[in-house]
């Protein structure tokens, strides 16, 4: 977890076999380029949830610094800066050798998305708006799934919801 801003996160995701390196809805750039050189790893993907700011804000720098490929939505398609790889609902994208299957995950906005490791049990959802629907679809993720969040207060709106739907 990479602290952005003031109040999000930024998630970096790594493959020890290959050294492939993500950095999921980068703010900003300079928190997410001082973790990687704490690391020296190199960025080769930039995953954003959706088209917000506090969400896109870092992709021109970093893809600038590390020639990084932008992913994001066919919805967000002209709102997500510098977008190379367009991705949709059910679509799989291979992260290094992750299988990740891509889940149209609209109500924050309409062109949001969430990236699930089905190999790792991740769920990289952004700013998922936990209405009704949504929380039904998270029963249906395995038990174990880890759900982070790229601000505190949705991390804990998720606890709330997954505690009073009984979803685990």
């Amino acid at each position: 977890m990479v602290p952005c801003l003031r109040d999000n996160y930024a998630y970096l995701l790594h493959d020890v076999d290959t050294g492939t390196v993500g950095v999921v809805d980068p703010s900003e750039a300079v928190p997410v380029i001082d973790a990687l050189n704490r690391k020296n790893w190199n960025l080769n993907y930039i995953l954003n949830t959706h088209h917000h700011y506090d969400h896109t804000g870092g992709n021109m720098d970093l893809k600038e610094r590390y020639g990084a490929k932008v992913i994001g939505s066919g919805l967000d398609k002209e709102r997500i800066p510098g977008i190379d790889i367009v991705l949709n609902d059910g679509d799989k994208w291979m992260f290094a050798s992750h299988e990740v299957l891509v889940m149209a995950t609209p109500g924050h906005t309409r062109g949001h998305i969430s990236f699930y490791f089905p190999g790792q049990s991740q769920f990289l959802q952004g700013t998922l708006c936990l209405v009704y629907h949504v929380a039904n679809f998270l029963k249906e993720l395995p038990c174990r799934c880890s759900l982070p969040s790229g601000r505190l207060y949705h991390c804990q709106m998720t606890l709330m919801c997954i505690v009073v739907m009984n979803i685990l």
